[in-house]
């Protein structure tokens, strides 16, 4: 059971890619000022914790507090962010609990980066690389592409291009193994660079292809004294909901 379920960990992320993805400028919070971040997301109609980061400015770390369902016996209950000297993530560690045995372990993702692109190398439990994904940036800082691929054998199992058409940007992501899908998602960004209109669609490439109705959601967003996301708003029709809010303490408060 303690090799299962490592192993079913590592299985689920090539599907998922990174465990968890912070749904902020790291770099942008830090250069703030920012010191914790606490997410309060709508759940059965009840704005809940659901995520809280601290930044240690002794460590230049940053720690994430959590309870995310991994939906294999096990879950995601915290991260360390350990940054570099330009406040970039250099290393991911994922703190993981085992739901049935009570355990806990922790799975590594180190980051490269160059003037044109970014490398994530996740590690098994033997501190071996199973698994990479490069980022490729245009010459306005911007993800044009991304690939992630096996380490040994070279099997490429995701790619992502990310382009403009008009106001909106489109993220087309095609996954190549078990379960192979395509995802098309459109959004339009407020001035703030904030989602205020996502449309996606899925097809599942399964025996009979499957597709899945589209998703189409409007937002509205507010934003703090320093342009940061403190509340946003679904909207439906002439109705508004609030479905998250932000609340960022900074060194000035």
């Amino acid at each position: 059971m303690k090799i299962l379920l490592p192993l079913s960990i590592l299985i689920s992320n090539l599907f998922f890619g990174q465990y968890h993805v912070p749904h902020f400028n790291i770099t942008k919070f830090i250069n703030d000022g920012g010191i914790s971040k606490e997410i309060y997301t709508q759940q059965n109609g009840q704005l809940k914790l659901n995520e809280k980061y601290s930044f240690d400015k002794y460590s230049n770390t940053i720690k994430v507090t959590l309870d995310q369902d991994m939906n294999n016996g096990s879950s995601l209950i915290g991260l360390d962010y350990i940054l570099d000297n330009e406040n970039r993530i250099s290393e991911e560690k994922n703190h993981f609990k085992d739901n049935q045995l009570n355990e806990k372990f922790t799975q590594i993702i180190k980051y490269r980066y160059t003037k044109s692109s970014k490398q994530l190398s996740y590690y098994d439990y033997n501190n071996k690389v199973y698994l990479k994904t490069f980022f490729f940036y245009n010459d306005k800082d911007e993800v044009v592409e991304s690939i992630t691929l096996s380490n040994d054998d070279l099997i490429l199992h995701e790619r992502t291009i990310n382009y403009k058409l008009d106001k909106y940007e489109i993220s087309e992501t095609e996954k190549f193994t078990f379960p192979k899908y395509k995802t098309v998602t459109k959004r339009e960004l407020d001035k703030n660079g904030f989602s205020i209109y996502t449309e996606s669609k899925i097809d599942i490439y399964s025996a009979p292809k499957q597709y899945m109705s589209d998703v189409v959601l409007y937002f509205e967003n507010e934003i703090d004294q320093k342009g940061n996301l403190s509340k946003k708003y679904a909207i439906y029709g002439q109705k508004k909901e609030l479905i998250q809010e932000v609340i960022t303490q900074y060194l000035s408060q």
